[in-house]
């Protein structure tokens, strides 16, 4: 009996001894549900020009993901050109604006955007749009704004300029937030570009940024940016702000044909919580938006009705909630062929 015993002891001392060492292997890092914290950030990039009666738009959008040393794990941009044309109103001093194009970017045109008989490297322009998103991993913020691709800076894959991508993706990295992801192997950052049309001389392109891992939505970003579009003559469109008061989002980041601020950036200098009947400014119900589609598998967000009843959100939500869901598809799809990609 005394032996019995003794061997239980020995046992129970064994047993004991493996769940300290178990224990302390889990403290250093054994834990397979351990938690790494990066950052998430959406940017833009707005420029204007002219040419021949017609004005352009260039937007440029970047979503990118960074570790804890602000160096990219993953990143993606796009460009949406919105061409219009001004023409002179019924009355003295006002202006019929109308978008004549803008409603596919550079990434969804693909190869109808037509560049690659001029391109000095045999590249459509998508494929270096992608392949400067590729360049970009491992590089922090300040290293990619001053790179320029038609220096060759960028990689082999890209000849075009560059500049309003890092400009974006600057942009980006100033308003990142943090998260809690399990792994960052598999981090996959969409952008999603919706143009939104021109009312009352007003454009609105809506764009969105998303990360997800692949099979749910770890983090979305939705965002509208409003253009001011010039007349042919090179005046500034005469728009009906008398209800904005004498300092508003026109005065204040208006300049004659430039894009102004986004709509979340300028937060309650938009104005728009007043007249909403829930008294949320644009940006709030932005927010609204992206805690509606973070956490959803992929499928989940695919099947959002674009008017879909969501709480905190009574702006018009078509067009940014199908800018949320493109950037959520385009993550893990090539937007050219909507085929699944590897990155």
């Amino acid at each position: 009996m005394e032996v019995d015993i003794y061997f239980m002891k020995k046992t129970k001392l064994l047993l004991l001894s493996s769940l300290l060492v178990a224990g302390s292997l889990v403290s250093c890092g054994g834990n397979s549900n351990k938690e790494e914290e990066i950052t998430f950030g959406f940017g833009y990039s707005t420029s204007f020009a002219e040419s021949h009666g017609t004005w352009q738009l260039d937007a440029t959008v970047v979503a990118a993901a960074f570790d804890k040393d602000g160096k990219v794990i993953d990143a993606r941009a796009d460009v949406t050109q919105v061409k219009f044309a001004v023409a002179a109103g019924e009355t003295e001093g006002s202006y019929v604006v109308s978008a004549t194009s803008g409603d596919k970017s550079k990434l969804e045109l693909g190869t109808d955007y037509n560049m690659l008989g001029s391109s000095e490297i045999g590249k459509e322009v998508y494929e270096q749009i992608e392949s400067w998103a590729d360049w970009t991993v491992g590089k922090t913020a300040s290293e990619i704004k001053d790179a320029d691709g038609t220096n060759g800076e960028c990689g082999s894959g890209v000849s075009i300029s560059t500049n309003a991508f890092g400009a974006a993706l600057d942009n980006a990295y100033s308003k990142k937030y943090s998260l809690k992801v399990s792994s960052t192997k598999d981090l996959k950052v969409g952008v999603g570009m919706v143009n939104g049309g021109v009312w009352e001389g007003e454009g609105s392109l809506y764009v969105a940024g998303a990360l997800t891992d692949g099979s749910k939505v770890l983090t979305s970003y939705v965002d509208s940016l409003t253009y001011l579009p010039s007349s042919t003559d090179g005046t500034t469109v005469t728009l009906k702000t008398e209800s904005y008061g004498s300092e508003n989002k026109y005065t204040v980041n208006a300049d004659e044909g430039q894009a102004i601020k986004s709509k979340r950036d300028l937060g309650a200098l938009y104005g728009m919580a007043g007249s909403s009947p829930i008294g949320a400014e644009y940006d709030a119900q932005c927010l609204s938006l992206d805690t509606y589609f973070t956490g959803k598998t992929l499928s989940e967000a695919a099947a959002v009705a674009s008017d879909a009843e969501i709480s905190g959100v009574t702006i018009t939500q078509d067009g940014i909630v199908n800018a949320s869901k493109e950037a959520i598809a385009y993550s893990v799809k090539d937007v050219i062929t909507d085929k699944p990609v590897s990155k």
